[in-house]
């Protein structure tokens, strides 16, 4: 698994929340790190630290309430990658279980086939038989 602290490098310009589109470049960007497992860096006018470590892991709705904006981003993002992860794992587990019923069904279908074949030869040899 990945690591529970995500690093943040802020700064004092404010990102501009202006324009169309899903939210703040600072906000797309950080979400594309995060997809591609690097560290993030924002930018918030809120605190005057150059590198600050957050542990995000096991983060309640109660604790988001005293944290920092950037800090409330991350623990978003995170739980955002943590649900894309767990619906790819059910999608591939889903698909792997369709393809296993698949298979068991052309088994059985191949295996009705045969028992068909069989019941259609042990007529005709008791048709002869009796005949």
């Amino acid at each position: 698994g990945s690591s529970s602290f995500l690093k943040i490098t802020r700064s004092k310009s404010v990102p501009s929340k202006s324009g169309g589109g899903s939210g703040s470049r600072a906000s797309d960007a950080t979400n594309s790190k995060l997809d591609q497992g690097a560290s993030s860096e924002l930018s918030e006018p809120y605190d005057d630290h150059e590198h600050d470590e957050v542990d995000i892991a096991g983060v309640k709705a109660t604790d988001v309430l005293g944290m920092t904006p950037a800090e409330r981003e991350l623990v978003l993002l995170k739980r955002k990658l943590r649900n894309r992860e767990s619906a790819k794992r059910t999608r591939n587990r889903r698909l792997m279980n369709v393809q296993k019923l698949n298979d068991e069904f052309v088994h059985l279908r191949e295996r009705t086939e045969n028992l068909n074949l069989h019941v259609q030869r042990l007529i005709a040899e008791n048709n002869r038989l009796i005949g």
